[in-house]
């Protein structure tokens, strides 16, 4: 069954099976132009309202044809902020109730989302549509990546109390559970700093690991700084 289906089971597919059910999509006419892109698996209700915003603020509607003329002649780095500024969850940052009632530290902006996208992306740049909608890319399709993946412990580790952070093996520190710092935590919306970060360090790339622009309230761990959780604006 393709993972980009609707359907209440879960599915994981890398980027380059997504590519690949797409390209399926298009040809059995699944997905056309004139596709909106709440029709993709992963963009529900809530980012396709973020994404009309962002790409067509004038529009009732965001189709696979209008979205891809309205990111044609952005550069690579304009591209992903966009995006990642789009796709920003709504209770980013904060510690929600999950499925197994435990505590979930929500990402800074939907991966799945992300993903579907950048996957979207990569069809149309190599005209996997058929219909030559990412004629003229002025980006390097190619230097769009999937987020580094995140670490288990660190989606509940700054949501567990101190008797639960002790049995968990994480760090109490200014009331905030920390993971181990060989943990990699969510990254935040380019060029902001993301759940695990440092100081910045100005003889490096602005946005890289090491001179990100600080978003958040952090707790210092060694080298490292590890966001707390809480209510927090989008960018």
């Amino acid at each position: 069954m393709l993972c980009l289906v609707r359907h209440r089971t879960r599915y994981s597919c890398s980027i380059v099976n997504m590519q690949r059910q797409l390209i399926a999509l298009f040809r059995n006419g699944s997905l056309q132009p004139s596709s909106e892109l709440v029709d993709l698996k992963h963009i529900g209700p809530y980012l396709y309202a973020r994404l009309k915003r962002e790409f067509a603020p004038t529009s009732q509607r965001l189709t696979i044809r209008m979205f891809s003329n309205r990111i044609k002649n952005l550069s690579i780095e304009a591209l992903k902020k966009k995006l990642q500024k789009s796709l920003q969850n709504r209770r980013n940052n904060q510690c929600v109730a999950s499925n197994n009632t435990a505590f979930y530290h929500v990402a800074d902006f939907n991966e799945k989302g992300y993903e579907i996208l950048i996957s979207l992306i990569k069809v149309l740049d190599k005209n996997g549509d058929g219909y030559n909608m990412g004629n003229g890319f002025r980006f390097n399709a190619n230097e769009l990546k999937k987020p580094t993946k995140r670490s288990d412990d660190t989606k509940y580790m700054s949501c567990l109390s101190r008797v639960q952070c002790r049995r968990n093996g994480g760090n109490w520190s200014q009331g905030v559970c920390i993971p181990s710092n060989d943990r990699t935590g969510f990254p935040g919306v380019s060029p902001h700093s993301g759940q695990k970060t440092r100081s910045r360090i100005q003889s490096h790339r602005l946005g890289s690991f090491n001179n990100s622009i600080r978003r958040g309230q952090y707790v210092r761990s060694g080298r490292y700084l590890w966001r707390r959780p809480g209510s927090m604006q989008h960018v």
